[in-house]
């Protein structure tokens, strides 16, 4: 599989190769992505497809840093992902693993979810974020327009403006860098406690044909801190809906919380989807606490 390789080359590399590896594997990807939209957001994929111009209307693989991505398509501005720090920092956690540590997937999905938090902060402010993109906008053009220079991921770090689209773009080239097949979907979620039909940006990362969707933005917590990333396995059939941009599965986000010297759970019931999903999805279908999965060898050591 092309990830044990590249983690494999990874965990051998002398200190000095860390740098020129890196920015290797970079213009490797920069040069071969197949992604090749000059723009990237919700509302542009369902526009493409009612003009029949892609099937495919999810994300798949790496991200050039040439593309725009906006978190809906009237935005008039969006940013791209031309910052290549935060590979060094990646790679110095796989280098750096204690042999006693059970290195598998779930330890890389953990990797990617620190990495995250440490570049972002452990959350985002929708009043901050809408606050970045328009202070990058200039409306005093002389001919009535407006120019927009397009924002960096740099912009985002550390200031609490990043959400679920900065976040899950961000952990989709990482994926493709660690020789993942990943693929990022900008649909929307709702839960049974109360969210209905927000736009909601995750990953789905496919091995094997088999697959598990991944929510970087909604780790899962215990006692109100990070404890570990938000993995949930789905069938073939679902990845096949998925892959088609017309994916939908509720899963079961289960924070931990430490109540009288015991640890419980607080389950809530998520559906994430691809295309709108019902508006009254919960009270048509209850509380269904089933889920799609199957084993996507999570425990598969390196």
């Amino acid at each position: 599989m092309e990830e044990r390789k590249i983690i494999n080359i990874i965990r051998n590399l002398e200190e000095t190769e860390i740098d020129e590896w890196i920015n290797r594997r970079l213009d490797i990807l920069e040069a071969t992505a197949e992604e090749n939209r000059p723009d990237i957001s919700l509302n542009s994929f369902l526009f493409r497809r009612a003009k029949g111009e892609k099937e495919n209307t999810e994300v798949h693989g790496f991200i050039p840093s040439t593309t725009l991505l906006k978190k809906m398509a009237y935005d008039l501005n969006g940013f791209t992902l031309d910052d290549r720090s935060y590979y060094r920092d990646v790679v110095n956690y796989i280098r750096n693993v204690d042999e006693k540590t059970a290195f598998n997937n779930n330890y890389i999905m953990n990797v990617i979810q620190c990495k995250i938090i440490q570049y972002f902060g452990m959350s985002g402010n929708e009043t901050r974020r809408n606050n970045l993109y328009e202070s990058s906008v200039d409306f005093e053009d002389k001919d009535g327009g407006f120019n927009a220079k397009p924002l960096s991921i740099r912009d985002f770090k550390s200031n609490g403006t990043a959400m679920c689209v900065e976040r899950s773009a961000m952990a989709q080239n990482i994926l493709s860098f660690l020789g993942y097949d990943p693929m990022l979907i900008m649909g929307y979620m709702s839960t049974n406690k109360g969210i209905t039909n927000e736009a909601h940006a995750y990953n789905c990362i496919i091995r094997n044909g088999k697959a598990m969707l991944a929510d970087f933005t909604n780790p899962i917590y215990k006692d109100g801190k990070f404890y570990r990333a938000a993995t949930f396995p789905i069938d073939g059939e679902k990845l096949e809906d998925f892959k088609k941009g017309r994916g939908q599965v509720e899963i079961i986000h289960k924070d931990l919380k430490t109540v009288d010297g015991q640890v419980v759970e607080i389950p809530t019931n998520v559906v994430l989807a691809s295309e709108e999903i019902e508006p009254k999805y919960y009270e048509n279908n209850g509380n269904n606490q089933k889920k799609s999965a199957v084993d996507f060898d999570d425990n598969d050591t390196r």
